[in-house]
């Protein structure tokens, strides 16, 4: 996984213990970036095995860790993000 990939993946995790949900326009304003370059990340952290859940209200797409994993990240670190990358988010 590359950094910017880690970094999409952390601003997902911390920003899903604040709420069930987030959006794409969360997370890029998080990382200073737009909606499209979240998006393909996204895409990229799917296709890597990454359990991201969708639901879709009022048109808008809200994204989330699927539980177990988030689970397993916290105790196992899965992912391999270094947990300073989360001070910097």
């Amino acid at each position: 996984m590359s950094a910017r990939e880690k970094e999409v993946f952390m601003a997902l995790y911390t920003l899903g213990e604040l709420q069930p949900f987030v959006s794409y326009k969360q997370l890029a304003r998080r990382l200073c970036t737009t909606d499209a370059v979240v998006a393909s990340f996204i895409t990229n952290l799917i296709e890597k095995g990454v359990p991201v859940l969708k639901k879709y209200d009022n048109n808008i797409a809200y994204l989330k860790l699927e539980d177990q994993f988030r689970q397993r990240q916290a105790k196992e670190n899965l992912v391999g993000v270094n947990t300073l990358l989360s001070y910097w988010l």
